[in-house]
């Protein structure tokens, strides 16, 4: 039973009361991610608590409602607690995003949340994770078609943020979306950033020598274009048109660690 500082007295659960401490600890996580880039909009699979820290045993003060809105920043996993019948000795691991909204901010976990992709782009992921996603360009006419960027995971617990950029752009002759640009086997990482005035995007990504370099990439008309970055694996399509170049992608290491 709690009463407020305006005499209003009430019921709520255990789990919603924090200290006076933790709180001044939420409200600078807040403050903080106010100046970070987003990665996405994403909503609530279900209900999900948001913590202070990727943890499940972190205090968690506020809650996403199921459909809610919120923007990804940051991801982390740790290991997740063994499930009922899980093989012993098998070790399994699970993805947390930083997330913001209007009013607060903190790590949910990723398997509570949906990046909002739309639709028309989203069958299109063959069972891969998005993990990041952008409007490139919001196109032009009455039924506007916009240019978007994804970047999409495989599995959780990896050492890296993504491991796959694609762009799709509309096909006016065929009326679908299509393939603008695709970057496999990539050890790609967060922040994923965009640009407007021209039209672009850049990452950063581990090249063979294991260097983390930054690409950059402009949007020209339905083509994307690499503009600096060392050589890629890059294929820039344009309708059924290809140019391939040789890169920067990676196969995957079983190794994790975190980030």
């Amino acid at each position: 039973h709690v009463r407020t500082a305006a005499k209003v007295e009430g019921w709520i659960e255990e789990k919603h009361i924090v200290t006076q401490e933790i709180f001044g600890r939420f409200e600078k996580l807040r403050q903080t991610t106010a100046a970070l880039p987003t990665q996405g909009t994403a909503h609530a699979r279900r209900e999900a608590n948001l913590h202070l820290e990727p943890d499940r045993k972190s205090p968690a003060y506020y809650t996403l409602k199921e459909e809610e809105s919120c923007e990804v920043m940051r991801r982390a996993f740790t290991e997740r607690p063994p499930r009922p019948k899980q093989a012993p000795g098998v070790t399994e691991y699970e993805d947390w995003f930083l997330v913001r909204n209007a009013t607060a901010a903190g790590w949910g976990l990723a398997g509570n949340l949906d990046m909002a992709v739309p639709e028309e782009v989203l069958q299109y992921a063959e069972g891969k994770r998005v993990v990041a996603w952008f409007m490139l360009d919001p196109g032009e006419g009455q039924e506007p078609k916009p240019t978007i960027l994804w970047a999409t995971s495989s599995a959780m617990g990896l050492p890296y943020d993504f491991e796959s950029a694609r762009a799709f752009s509309w096909g006016t002759r065929r009326k679908h979306y299509e393939t603008s640009y695709i970057e496999s086997n990539l050890r790609g990482y967060y922040p994923i950033q965009t640009q407007k005035d021209p039209p672009g995007f850049s990452y950063t990504a581990e090249n063979k020598q294991g260097d983390r370099v930054e690409y950059k990439f402009q949007l020209q008309g339905a083509r994307v274009r690499r503009i600096s970055g060392a050589q890629s694996l890059a294929r820039s399509l344009e309708h059924g048109r290809t140019r391939k170049s040789p890169g920067h992608g990676k196969t995957r290491k079983n190794k994790t660690n975190h980030r």
